[in-house]
C-alpha cells in the first residue's frame, strides 16, 4: 500500500514537472522569437510575441521579467514617435498578461502599476488629440480612467483552492485508471472502474466551475 501511494505521488510530480516543462518551453520559443523580430525593428510582430511568452507563465521562470522590460520598452519606443495607440496596446499587453496569469496570488504587481499609470495617461492623450476631452478636464479624466484600473477584482482564494485541489485530484484519478492497466476489462473491476470514472467527471467539473467563478 505505501509503495503505491509513493508511486502515485511520484507519478503527480512527474505529471506537474512535464506541464511545468512544456509551459516553459513554449515560453522559451515565443520570447526568442520576440527578441529575433526587436533586433530586425519588427516591433508589432516583437510584441505578439513577447505577449504571448507572458501568456505562458511558468513559475520562476526570468523570462516573465525580461518579457515585460521588452513590452515596456517597445511601448516607450512608440510613445517618443507619437503612436499613442500602439504604446497603449504595449502597456496593454504587460497588464492583461499578468492578470491572466493569476492564481493565489497575481503575479508582479509592480508592472501592473506601473502600467496603469502609462494607460491612463496615454488614454488621456487619445482623448485630447481626437478633439473627445478638453484640457480643463484631462486631469479629472485621468484620476477616473486610473481608478477603474486599480479597482481590479482579486481573485476568490478560497475558489482558487479548490480548483488547484480538485486538478489535483483530476491527475490523481487519472494515474489511478492508467495503472490498472488491463484489469479495466475485468468484470470483477467494473465497480471500481465506474467509481473512478465518476471521480473523473465530478473533479472536472468541480474544477472547472471553480475556475469559471473564481
Amino acid at each position: 500500500m505505501r509503495s503505491r501511494i509513493l508511486l502515485h505521488i511520484s507519478l503527480l510530480l512527474l505529471v506537474i514537472a512535464i506541464i511545468w516543462g512544456r509551459v516553459f518551453y513554449l515560453q522559451a520559443t515565443h520570447f526568442s522569437k520576440g527578441e529575433t523580430y526587436f533586433s530586425q525593428q519588427e516591433y508589432k510582430l516583437a510584441l505578439r510575441e513577447y505577449d504571448s511568452a507572458m501568456h505562458m507563465y511558468a513559475p520562476f521562470s526570468s523570462l516573465l521579467e525580461k518579457a515585460a522590460s521588452r513590452l515596456w520598452e517597445i511601448g516607450e519606443l512608440y510613445e517618443a514617435q507619437g503612436d499613442h495607440y500602439a504604446a497603449l496596446n504595449s502597456f496593454y499587453s504587460i497588464r492583461s498578461s499578468l492578470y491572466s496569469s493569476r492564481s493565489f496570488f497575481t503575479p508582479r504587481k509592480d508592472w501592473i502599476s506601473k502600467s496603469d499609470v502609462k494607460i491612463a495617461s496615454l488614454s488621456v492623450k487619445i482623448l485630447e488629440e481626437e478633439g473627445q476631452l478638453s484640457p480643463e478636464n484631462t486631469a479629472a479624466e485621468k484620476k477616473r480612467i486610473l481608478n477603474v484600473l486599480i479597482s481590479d477584482r482579486d481573485p476568490n482564494i478560497f475558489l482558487v483552492m479548490i480548483a488547484a485541489m480538485a486538478f489535483l485530484g483530476l491527475i490523481g484519478a487519472v494515474i489511478s485508471l492508467t495503472s490498472m492497466g488491463q484489469s479495466l476489462m475485468e468484470d470483477s473491476k467494473i465497480r471500481q472502474v465506474a467509481l473512478r470514472l465518476l471521480a473523473l467527471a465530478v473533479l472536472f467539473g468541480l474544477w472547472a466551475l471553480a475556475l469559471y467563478l473564481a
